[in-house]
Order: C-alpha cells, then structure tokens, then sequence
C-alpha cells in the first residue's frame, strides 16, 4: 500500500485575514508563522453550524453610505439665513434629491448583492471557512528515504495563528443577509430626510409639529428587548468559561483565575455581558452595581439577627442547634468578615465571635450601630452621593477581570484604583455588568453567569431569582461525568422549562475532552469507528516497530563507525514519534465523539419523558480547555487536545446566534411594510386640502364597531373560563378515586406517618420552619414538595393542555371574531355616502385597513402570548416549592396551627391551654396527630390549593382580557385620528401652509417609492436567506 509523503502532516488551519480591523489576539505565539514557510493549506470547508450549507459572513454595510449623519436635521444649503437674521426656505427640491439618491444607491447596492445571494443560496462558500484538517490514519506509515536530514528541519518554529471567532460561520438566516442592513438603513435614513424637511422649511403650525412628532416617535426601529441567556449549573461545571467561549475572548471571566478548563471557582453575584456603548472610552468595561443603600442595611441587619439567633440557641439549648444554624451563622460571619477585614474587630474568625457574642440582642444598638455605620463608608467608598453603580475600563480583558474581580469573590491581593483594598465588597453587590464590542452581543444577545441559589443572604437569592426569570433562554451547564444521572442536571433543565417551556432550553456538557484512551468504554461504538480505531491501533504498532527498527540500526552504526549516518535515522524517529502523537488525538476524537454522541441521546430521551416536550433540546458537548487552545494559537508540536470543530462550541456559537433573527427580521420587516406605510399614509392625509364635514357620523360608526369587539373578548373570554379552565378546575377538586386529591390525601397520610416517626425535637422543627429542614439525625427535606410530588405530573399535565388550547382556541376564535367585525366596519363605511365625501374612506380607512389588521394581529398574538406566559408561571407556583409557591403558601397556616403547646384530642389543636393532667398523649403525638388531621382534611391544603388556582387564573384571563381590549382600541384610536387629521383646517388655507402641504406631499410620493422598492427587495432577498 501506497501512503502520503510525510510532510503533508503540516498541513494545519490559516486563519483569513479579516475585512475589518480587529483586535489583536492575547497570546500571539512567538515563533515562525506558517505564512512564512508557504506550507500548502487545506481548503475543505466546514459543514453548516446548523445543518444548513454553508454560508458567508454578512459583509457591513459602510457607514458613509447609510449613517444618519448624512442627511441632516437642517441643511445649510437648504434654509438661507438673512441680514435681518430670518430664515428663507429653498423648497424641498434639496430633500427630493436626496431621496432620489438613496433610491438610486440602494439600488445599484441590492444589485451588487445579486451574485452574493446567488451564490450563498445555491450553497457555494464565499468567505473563509473552518478547513479540515487531514487525519494521520490516512497517511500511513511509509516515508521517503530522501526526506532525511531536513525532514523535519524548522519544524519546532511552526506554529498556527490564533482562531478567530468572528471568522466562524455564521447560520444561514434573513438578518445575516447583507440586505438586512441595507435595508434597515434605507428606511430609517428616509424617514429622517422627512425630519430634516419639516426643521427645514420654517413653516409651523399644530398639524406640522403633530407630524413631526410622529416621525420622531417612529425613525425607531422597535427591536425590543435584548435576548437574554443565563447560564446555570453546579459551582465549578465551567459556567465561565463556557461564556468564554461564546464570546471568544479568553481570560474574560472569573475563572480566567484559576488554569484549566472548568475551575472550582464560585461567584457569588450575577455576571452580565452586553454589548459596549459607544460612548464607552476602553476596549473593555463593567459597571458595578450595588444594592440600594436601604438594602444594604437591611442586608446587614439581617445577617446579624440570624447570628444572633443561633448564638441564643447555643446558649439556651447547644443540644439542639442543628447543623443548618451552624453554617448560617458561620456564613453571616463569614460575609461580615469579608466586608469589614478592615477593622480590628473582624481580623479573625476568633475575633469576629467575640465582638459579635458581646451584643445583648439582635436588636443590640452599640453593635448594629457599628456595622451599619461600616457599611455605609463601604458604600461611600465605591458610590458615593446615593449612586448605586461604579463604573471600571480597561484595555485588555485580563485587566478588567482583575479589577472587578473582588465585586464578585472573595480573592487575594485585592486592589483598587492601584490601592491595595483591604475588605471584599462582594456581598453588597447586586450585578456585574461586562461590556465589551463582541460581534454575537452586537446581535441583542446579553450572556449571564448565574450564582447558585443557596446563599443565605436573601435578598441575593431573590436578585438571582428576578433575573433568571427574565432569561428568554437557559443554558444548564453540566460536566460530562455521567451527566444522563446527574440529578441536579435533571433539576435546573426542569426549573427551565418551567420558566419558559418549550424552546427555551439549552444543554452544555463541558469537558468532553475527558476521555480514557486506554481503559474499556463504557458506551458502544458504530462499526465505522470501530474500523478507524482499528486502523489507528494497526498503524500506532506499526509505527512503534519502525522505532525500533531505526533505533536498532543506530547502535549498529555506533558499533561499525558510522555515525555520519544517525542523524537521517533520528530525523526519521523524529517524524514517527510525530505521526504517533497525531495518531493518538485522532483516537481521542474518535472516542469523544462517540461518547458524546451518547451521552447527547441520553440527555435528549430524558428531556422528552421529564417534559413531556417534543421539541428537540439542543444539547452541546463542548470543550473549552481545546477551544481556547486554538483562540491562543499553538505550536504544531503541541496541538490542542480536540480539532476546532470537534469542540463544538462553534456549533453552538451558531445556535446562539441564529435565537434573535426570527423576531428581529420580523420586527423590520413589520416596521417596514407596516408602519412605515402607515406613517407616509397619515401625512399623505395631512397634505389634502379637503374637510370631512360629518366626521361624527362616521366617528359613531367605528367607535360602535371597536364596541363590538370588546363585547366579543368578553365572551369568549367567558367561555374560555367556562370550559378548558373549568376541565382543570374539576380535575382538582374531584375526590373520586384515582383523582388529584385522592392521590394528594392517600399520599399525604403515608408521609405524616412517615414524619410521626421524626425524633420529637426533629419533628418540630421542621413544623416550625414550614417543612423545609434539616438535623443532625433527620437529612434535609422539603415536606411541601414532597406533599406535591404525587399531582405533580397531572398537573403538569393539566396545565400543559391548558396552554396549548390557549393557542389553539382561544386565540383563533377571538381572531376570527375580530376579523368579522372589521369586514362589516369596512362594508358599512364603503356603502355609506358620508364616508365619500373628500374620498374619507379610502385615504382615512381602506389604505390603511391591512396595517390595522395587522396591528390586531400583533395584539391577539400578545394576547396570547401573554396569558400562556402567566399559565406557565401559575404552572410552576402551584407545582414546585420556593419563590412565591402556593403550596407554601397553604400550608403555613397548617404549620403554625400544628406547633402546639399542650396533648390534645386527636383532631383538634390549642396553643394555650395547659396540659391535661388526664390525658396519656405525649405531646410529639398530639402534635403530629393535629398535622396530619389539616393536611389529610377534606378543606386541606390541596381543596386550598385548588382555590388559589381557580382565583389566579380568574384573574390572569381578566388581566389579558382588558389588554386585549386596550390593545384593540388603541388601534381604533389610530382610526380615529385619521379622521381627524382629515378633517383639520387651521391654516390650510394659507399661502404658506399650501406650499407646505404641498412639497410634502411630494415628498411622500419619493418616499412610497423607496419603501416600495429597494426597501422591499431587500427583505425579499432577507426572507429567502434560508
């Protein structure tokens, strides 16, 4: 068999050189770039991040073409300024021009992109991708007897430059079409040439300054709210790096501290990541922000009450502190520790008891006074006059991390603004906000590291909560350690879910890397890799006796006197050994794909049966050691672990970037098609010199039909209540066997005998801290879930069906409702002889009727939207445990009303009376007696939790109703005022207002053909771009 000449082993990835400017990497090897040894390069490009083909980077639109500075508010060729100082208005032929021009440049722009859009839609790759790099199974093990003395002679020098993120491809989608941005500059440049001619002519009255306040109102595209993506996990998964990653930038979290791929370090605040502002002077920034000064104190306030409760029960009872209070009161201790180091009173944890244990109370003003006066010089320290925000930059993302560092962790060495700081601010903290120009936040993307949710302060627990239920999107982040039986993975995908359902899910395994070469797999292999394994182990032996070999013939030319003839020899070893290590990673990749191949199906099936979803989660074996091995750059003689793509984090890069483009694209081209048309309508309107002289006659009309349809929400509304919400309500309340509440109480019963058996002291006190606890003889337990753990999955259920029929019908009959309502409004405006007159119907209504029903559109879809959004958020509090939980809520009566004081007859409870002399009861039984008698009853929790659900969701279907409502008659109200604007006269009449009106009107025309035109063929060739 024939193989490869040796030296194509160097064939590696060559990063392109970039269209833009760019900053240069962190880590640039210092050795002979491969550039320089013109080493032939592999072309084959890489398969679609997303599944599609590939496709290319969508080139910027240039600036000077399409900035908003081009065309300004008041030209000073177009209004003259006089000796007597007064303004002389030159018309609008300046403004009709220039729309002409940004006609015509669009054009011959969209043009331009013709063979662009071609070419990427029939598949062909444009830019720079991602090559494939050749595997040494398929080279072989035979090498030329010439390639001996300079085999590998330079070789050590070699190294390859580091990757660059921003040259990955990106998924093949509208708002990463070159048009989109043409587009989307095209319009809103238009819109301003109609602000810098209405500044422009000098002419004021009440219709010219309502248009112009219309304009301004609307040059905004309403893109809306950032996408925002908080990552999750256990402390030390590699949540940080995994962020590293994404944004391809190293060293720019908290774990750029600690070496290696997935550090134990722990961060206690939320870590945000946006977009930088222009305004922001460094390459990298953050802002600080700290809690408000009131939380602050309060903050502290509490810490000191939970030490000094558990000093108390140490004092009166040490037999019963439990293991919780303890590491309360050591974490109270510990954050004051942190915060106030500075001080004498905090410089040991021996310190710190004494001076806290000397206060007389929790309420002790000598001691509190103190540490709230502490507190408020930190505050000052860092925000002063009642700021809350302290804002740091830097020039590289090393220096920022160091600096904003403390604000996050406890760490060494502490240091700020060149100042050692001795005390650690963290705990004080609220949010870390990193702002850096990245090209995937340029997207709308904002990126979250989320602390975990155990620490005792609580007002951080309930920061942390706030802003995970805001997350659009929730990566769970887990190690690849047998994560399919990972029960805290199992937890927060659920949690997820929870919060956002469907869609909202996303899995990131790190470490895939993490593979045994040498011990037995523990997951199947495909015959394909087993055939390639096969062939790596027959070519590594292979390999090893031609070592030998060559080392053999070494010490027979030692032993005859040729030396002379070695060095070609230990050339040769030199290259095996090389052809070896590349033999050993291709194995590595073989075996982590493979692995993670499983590993991803295991996590899937389980997400579908937890879920009961049946959408697919994208799931992600990612390794972020290798990853950032290729952003650094690498000689060849120590290559990264993994292949670029084998990471796949530029895989998942691409499925991040593609989760802003439905609702971005669709945002312009809404904006576009429809708002657009509709502003350019309503000053079309305000140029006409004609009156509608009955305006009221047809104001009655349409305020009868907008009437109409709000009678038409409410019913069915009602009927919505009456039916789908009442088969949930009936599944509840239903005692029948096998329903919900008989589960509820059957299992209710199991577990109050179960907890009767709870030593007495154990016993009581989880009753008194509400069913979530722990002791030294009793494991931590939550009684509440554990109360809901039977219905869970009926109600997940019920719930689930609820929603879905929201979309399916609810929503449907309320547009189709609606629809037929604004057909009979157009029926009887069109037939009416009033609405004739001055062509009212045509220009205030007819023209703009599919823009108003794409308005209603829009808010029955918010409608919907809206109420699914509180079913699900009505799902989780009625089936989990926690922040606002309906269970707790229940149940806290039933707790506080079973921690009596005195034995009593089974089924009843006292907390006065005194003990019976008579009775035989002990009072550990009466008093699980007593529990088990509310939580069992037939009005128990769930008949109260079945009450509170039938109340929540009343309310949630009125709430979206009268939005519905608003909604609608908001856009009645445009209606409205178009009529109005028809029937307006002041002024119109003047020879001022005319011209006015006139070269306006004119403009309008420019205008409808720019929209009409490259606008739209932009989006076009956008909406294609699949």
């Amino acid at each position: 068999m024939a193989f490869p000449y040796a030296r194509e082993q160097k064939e590696v990835i060559q990063q392109p050189t970039p269209s833009r400017p760019s900053e240069s990497p962190p880590f640039e090897p210092a050795c002979e770039s491969i550039e320089e040894k013109k080493t032939t390069l592999v072309s084959t490009p890489l398969p679609d991040l997303v599944g599609q083909s590939t496709v290319q980077v969508a080139p910027q639109v240039p600036e000077a073409m399409f900035s908003g500075n081009s065309v300004p508010l008041t030209n000073p060729n177009a209004v003259k300024e006089t000796e007597s100082g007064t303004n002389v208005d030159l018309g609008s032929s300046f403004y009709i021009s220039k729309l002409r021009e940004l006609h015509e440049s669009a054009q011959q722009r969209l043009d331009g992109m013709t063979g662009t859009a071609t070419s990427a839609t029939s598949g062909s790759t444009l830019t720079p991708t991602i090559p494939r790099k050749r595997k040494a199974s398929e080279m072989g093990t035979d090498f030329p007897e010439e390639d001996g003395d300079d085999a590998d002679e330079g070789d050590e020098n070699m190294c390859v430059k580091p990757h660059k993120p921003e040259l990955e491809t990106l998924p093949r989608l509208p708002i990463y079409h070159p048009a989109f941005a043409l587009a989307e500059e095209t319009a809103q440049r238009t819109l301003k040439t109609f602000i810098a001619y209405i500044k422009g002519s000098g002419y004021e009255d009440d219709e010219a300054i309502h248009l112009l306040q219309e304009l301004q109102q609307r040059s905004h595209i309403p893109y809306g709210n950032a996408v925002r993506i908080g990552l999750i996990g256990e402390a030390g998964v590699g949540k940080s790096s995994t962020i590293n990653s994404i944004l391809g930038v190293a060293n720019l979290t908290v774990e750029a501290c600690n070496p290696g791929d997935d550090g134990d370090s722990c961060t206690y605040v939320v870590i945000e990541f946006r977009q930088a502002s222009p305004n922001q002077l460094k390459p990298f920034g953050a802002e600080i922000e700290f809690f408000a000064r009131e939380t602050c104190l309060q903050m502290v306030t509490d810490l000191f009450k939970k030490y000094m409760q558990y000093r108390k029960t140490l004092e009166e009872s040490p037999d019963e502190v439990t293991e919780t209070e303890t590491e309360v009161a050591s974490t109270a201790r510990e954050c004051f520790q942190q915060l106030f180091s500075n001080h004498p009173e905090f410089s040991d944890e021996a310190t710190a008891d004494e001076f806290l244990s000397s206060a007389t109370s929790a309420t002790d003003p000598v001691i509190l006074n103190r540490l709230l006066k502490w507190t408020k010089n930190i505050l000052c320290t860092f925000v002063p006059d009642g700021k809350t925000t302290l804002t740091i930059e830097a020039n590289t993302a090393a220096g920022l991390v160091e600096r904003f560092l403390p604000f996050t962790r406890t760490v060494p060495y502490r240091e700020f603004n060149g100042l050692p700081l001795n005390f650690s601010p963290w705990p004080l903290v609220r949010l870390v906000r990193v702002c850096i120009d990245s090209p995937i936040l340029k997207q709308g993307i904002v990126l979250a590291d989320l602390p975990g949710l155990s620490d005792i302060n609580r007002f951080r627990v309930d920061a942390s909560l706030r802003y995970m239920q805001n997350c659009d999107v929730t990566i769970v982040v887990a190690k690849i350690d047998r994560p399919e039986k990972s029960a805290s993975l199992k937890k927060y995908i659920m949690e997820a879910f929870r919060r956002r359902r469907s869609g909202s899910v996303i899995v990131a395994i790190t470490r895939s890397d993490d593979v045994n070469l040498e011990g037995k797999t523990n997951f199947e292999l495909d015959p394909n890799d087993e055939e390639r394994l096969a062939a790596i182990t027959q070519n590594h032996a292979a390999l090893d006796k031609m070592v030998e070999a060559k080392r053999a013939e070494i010490r027979a030319n030692m032993q005859s006197g040729k030396r002379k003839m070695n060095k070609k020899l230990n050339a040769q070893i030199r290259m095996i050994q090389k052809r070896k290590k590349a033999l050993t990673q291709e194995r590595l990749e073989v075996r982590v794909a493979a692995r993670n191949k499983k590993v991803a199906a295991t996590i899937a099936q389980n997400y579908r049966m937890d879920t009961r979803d049946d959408a697919r989660v994208p799931i992600f074996c990612i390794s972020n050691k290798a990853y950032m091995h290729h952003i650094r750059g690498y000689e060849l003689d120590a290559p990264p672990a993994m292949g670029l793509v084998e990471t796949q984090v530029p895989t998942m890069r691409a499925h991040i970037y593609a989760l802003p483009s439905i609702g971005k694209f669709g945002t312009l081209d809404y904006f576009c098609n429809n708002s657009m048309h509709m502003l350019l309508s309503v000053i079309q309107m305000s140029c006409s010199t004609s009156t509608l002289t009955r305006k009221e006659h047809l104001l009655r009309i349409v305020n009868k039909a907008n009437h109409d349809i709000g009678k038409e929400i409410t019913r069915l509304v009602r009927k919505y209540l009456s039916t789908e919400v009442a088969v949930l309500l009936t599944g509840m309340t239903n005692e029948g066997q096998g329903s919900m509440g008989w589960n509820f109480s059957r299992s209710a019963r199991a577990l109050c005998a179960k907890y009767a058996k709870y030593p007495p002291s154990g016993h009581r006190a989880f009753v008194r801290n509400r069913g979530h606890y722990k002791t030294k003889k009793v494991p931590e337990a939550n009684w509440n879930d554990e109360f809901l753990l039977p219905v869970r999955s009926s109600l997940d259920q019920s719930f689930g069906k609820l929603h879905d029929e929201c979309e399916v019908t609810l929503k449907a009959e309320v547009a189709q409702a609606i629809k037929e309502i604004m057909a009979s409004l157009n029926l009887q405006l069109r037939d009416d002889p009033q609405a004739l007159v001055c062509n009212a119907y045509k220009d205030c209504f007819l023209s703009n009727l599919p823009r108003h029903e794409a308005d209603i559109a829009r808010e029955i879809e918010g409608f919907a939207k809206g109420l699914q959004r509180y079913f699900r958020i009505i799902n989780r509090r009625t089936t989990t445990t926690g922040d606002n939980s309906y269970i707790d809520s229940v149940m806290k009566s039933i707790y506080a009303n079973s921690d009596i004081r005195a034995p009593t007859q089974k089924g009843m409870s006292t907390h006065n009376d005194p003990p019976s002399s008579k009775s035989s009861k002990t009072l550990h039984k009466s008093r699980c007696e007593v529990f088990e008698s509310h939580v069992t009853a037939a009005d128990g929790p769930f008949h109260s939790l079945s009450s509170m659900v039938d109340s929540k969701l009343n309310q949630a279907l009125s709430q979206s109703e009268h939005r519905l409502q608003n909604g609608v008659g908001m856009v009645f109200d445009q209606i409205r005022r178009a009529f109005d604007v028809m029937s307006q006269r002041r002024d119109n009449d003047s020879v001022e207002g005319q011209r006015f009106r006139r070269e306006l009107h004119g403009l309008v025309e420019e205008g409808r053909k720019i929209v009409e035109g490259p606008v739209r063929r932009g989006l076009e060739a956008c909406r294609g771009f699949k």
